[in-house]
Formats: C-alpha cells, structure tokens, sequence
C-alpha cells in the first residue's frame, strides 16, 4: 500500500506550493463571502424581538448564544472579546475539515495549514495579554513566582502553537491513514478470501461508510478542542 503523507504541489504563477493551501485560500475566501453576503442580505431582514422569526435565524441566534455562552464559563466577564473569534475559527475549521466529504483531501491535514491557524491563537493570546496587563505586567506574569521561571515560562508560550498545530495535524492525518489502512486490508480480503470473509458490496461500502464518521465526527471534535484550548490559553494569560 503506497500513501502519500505530503499533499500535492502545484505551481501557480511561478510559486510552487501545496494543493492543500491553495484549497485553504480558496476555502477562505468562498467563507469571507458567504459572510458578507448573509450580513448584508440575510441578517438585515430578521425579526425584530416581537415578531416570529424564521427558522434560520432561530438556528443562527441559538449558535451565537452558544459560543457565546462556551467563552463565557472560561472567560468569565471577559468573554465578550473572545466569542467572535471562538465562533469564526470553530466554524471555519468545520467548513474546511469537511471538504474531504466531496473527495477533496482537506487542508487540515497539511501542517503548514494548522501552523496557520495555531499562530493566530498565538497572535490573539499575546495580544490579549499585552492588552489586559501592558508590557510590564505580561513580563511579570512570564516571570512567576521568581525570574527564575521565566525561561520555562516563555518556552511554555511557545510550545502553545506547536501544540495546536501538530494536535490537529496529527489527529486528521492519523484518521487519514486508519481509513487507508482499512480499505486496503477489505481490498485484500476481497481478493484473496472472498467466498469466507465478507462479502464484496460490504467491502467496498465500509471504508465509506467509516470515512463519513471519521469527517464529520473527528473535525468536530477536533473543531471544539481547538476552541476550548484557545480560549483556556488566553484566559491564562489575562489571569
């Protein structure tokens, strides 16, 4: 069996890069449209509070309450900062993750795509703090309960994007190559013990069926520990 852990490159204007980024910008922008057209041409038609609204924004209005109600019991009182970001990249990875559904590998197995994505976090935990405490009181915090610590500190933040990164890298890739595994061991058995193993329509229809599980319930997963540990790491760095 042969799997090829690196996505494809293809050149682009002269630019060699990977087939995963160029479906992650195209991701990206497909999402940053649909955004702007449901704000301007869906959400300025809703219901006020005293009308009857429609289904869709009874689904919109209960998974923006959500999100903001999940920031809310880390963050406390500070929530209100974090819920817009929490619910951009939760949906952002679920949309992203999901495009393996239509027989395109997703992005989120190419790690310079989760890199991406921990950086932000990164970006937004510092950002936060610097905001919260100042200059002075970020490098207090990192030299806690003595200068001492501060290396180790500071090590510490940095490993938080590693972190991040390689969890989802690893998690969707490993599901990748469970499913491959999978369909060339039935493959096999199809082949060379058909008539007492299992039938050749099972065969064929269980990696499917197991891939729709691994997509759909794996980036999921995957989806809300990304926000949970985003929003666990800011609120210990404004603590």
């Amino acid at each position: 069996m042969e799997l090829q852990i690196q996505p494809n490159m293809v050149n682009m204007m002269g630019l060699t890069i990977s087939e995963s980024v160029v479906t992650f910008f195209v991701a990206s922008v497909v999402v940053v449209l649909a955004a702007i057209l449901v704000r301007h041409f869906v959400i300025s038609r809703f219901k006020e509070a005293d009308e009857k609204p429609g289904r869709f924004q009874l689904v919109l209005e209960w998974a923006v309450e959500a999100v903001q109600n999940f920031s809310k019991g880390i963050l406390g009182g500070n929530a209100h900062f974090m819920s817009s970001y929490v619910f951009c990249i939760g949906l952002f990875i679920l949309l992203v993750g999901w495009i393996d559904l239509f027989g395109l590998r997703t992005p989120l197995s190419d790690l310079n795509v989760t890199a991406g994505l921990a950086i932000i976090t990164f970006v937004m935990i510092n950002f936060f703090a610097l905001r919260k405490k100042g200059l002075g009181g970020r490098m207090r915090s990192l030299a806690t309960p003595n200068a001492l610590f501060a290396p180790l500190r500071m090590l510490s933040d940095v490993a938080v994007p590693v972190s991040l990164a390689c969890r989802m890298y690893g998690n969707l890739l490993g599901g990748t190559i469970v499913l491959e595994l999978l369909r060339s061991v039935l493959l096999s058995l199809v082949k060379n013990y058909w008539f007492a193993v299992v039938p050749v329509a099972l065969a064929g229809a269980m990696p499917g069926i197991l891939s729709i599980y691994f997509t759909l319930f794996d980036v999921a997963i995957q989806a809300y520990v990304f926000m949970t540990l985003s929003v666990t790491f800011v609120n210990e760095a404004i603590e």
